[in-house]
């Protein structure tokens, strides 16, 4: 149990930064478009 731990709670970690970054890169995606819409009109 405790050898299989920390491994297991790096991988959580490393997903879920890698769950931040896409979101953060969707949001970002989102405004950009959003914005360039709002210009275009």
């Amino acid at each position: 149990m405790l050898v299989e731990k920390p491994p297991h709670f790096a991988r959580s970690v490393r997903y879920s930064v890698a769950r931040d970054k896409i979101f953060c890169r969707c949001m970002l995606h989102t405004l950009h478009y959003t914005k360039s819409g709002l210009f275009n009109q």
